[in-house]
């Protein structure tokens, strides 16, 4: 509860997972997060309010209360070109880097920071596919793509790490372009790569959200 001049009024989620954090109660803050939401009794009305605590909220205080927005829980996300398959090629691990190195392609830049591990209920892992006609890879981390991926030819690799679902603070989108042209299915979290449209690929969608190498 909170005072206000004198009356005791039920607090919002937001709130009460800013008070936890405060107090470094992180048993606190992982109870409201489990339960979805938090409830509260008003000392005038006798009423419960039941508020609900948004992906979004969650997100913002897991990075200020439990720490993985820590530099240690990231790993780069980085962007490979094959000149000869025109294909864009990002990775996070250690077996795509490899991959990437022995068979042709350039490494271009570093899109971002994947996370290296999942936070329950606001991340989600963005999976690598490849289809062996086009030799195209593609990354994604949305039911769509998941969905989309099998359909069109492509076959599971492997998990690169972890996006959030929903923007926390200092992290970027991490956009999927496609170009018909080239076949090429590219994911971009940088200034450079979103101007991807003016090389004729087109967007289709934010695949998920992801720290920048740089503070935005």
């Amino acid at each position: 509860m909170l005072v206000v001049s004198g009356i005791k009024v039920p607090i919002s989620p937001e709130q009460e997972a800013a008070k936890a954090c405060q107090k470094g109660n992180v048993a606190a803050f992982l109870k409201v997060r489990a339960a979805g939401t938090c409830t509260k009794t008003s000392a005038v009305f006798g009423k419960q309010y039941i508020h609900v605590v948004t992906p979004p909220v969650l997100a913002q205080f897991e990075l200020q209360c439990i720490g993985f927005g820590s530099k240690g829980s990231r790993k780069a996300l980085k962007l490979n070109y094959h000149s000869g398959r025109k294909d864009n090629f990002s990775t996070g691990t250690p077996p795509g880097h490899g991959y990437a190195t022995g068979h042709g392609y350039r490494y271009a830049r570093i899109q971002g920071q994947l996370l290296t591990g999942p936070i329950g209920g606001i991340t989600a892992p963005l999976k690598l596919y490849f289809n062996p006609t086009r030799r195209d890879y593609f990354s994604t981390a949305t039911p769509q793509g998941r969905n989309d991926a099998p359909k069109a030819g492509y076959k599971l690799v492997r998990i690169q790490g972890y996006v959030y679902k929903h923007q926390a603070p200092g992290t970027v989108p991490l956009k999927l372009f496609w170009s018909g042209s080239r076949k090429d299915n590219f994911s971009a979290a940088t200034p450079k790569g979103y101007a991807a449209t003016k090389q004729g690929y087109a967007f289709i969608r934010t695949e998920g959200y992801i720290f920048p190498v740089f503070k935005p």
